[in-house]
């Protein structure tokens, strides 16, 4: 999201969080809930190749899911190795 820093990148990931935990989908007639993890990331730590960029919030988001479900996790600090790539991951 252009112009935003790391904490409003935290609180849009957090209004995303919620509102998707209070949403209810139907599926083929039946009520689902569901949830969903996040990562962020900002230029300022991953600079502003696009591809750093996101490799640097999916590896925040993998970080979040590990640390389990129905959570948001921002990328703390610079890293000293390239970010995996995602097809890397599978």
């Amino acid at each position: 999201m252009p112009q935003t820093d790391m904490e409003q990148g935290d609180w849009v990931a957090e209004r995303i969080r919620r509102k998707v935990e209070a949403a209810a989908f139907d599926a083929a007639g039946l009520q689902v809930k569901v949830t969903v993890s996040i990562g962020v990331a900002s230029t300022a730590i991953a600079g502003y190749d696009l591809d750093m960029l996101l490799r640097a919030a999916d590896s925040a988001l993998y970080a979040a899911k590990k640390r389990g479900r129905n959570r948001w996790l921002p990328l703390k600090r610079k890293r000293t190795q390239p970010f995996a790539r995602s097809r890397d991951r599978l």
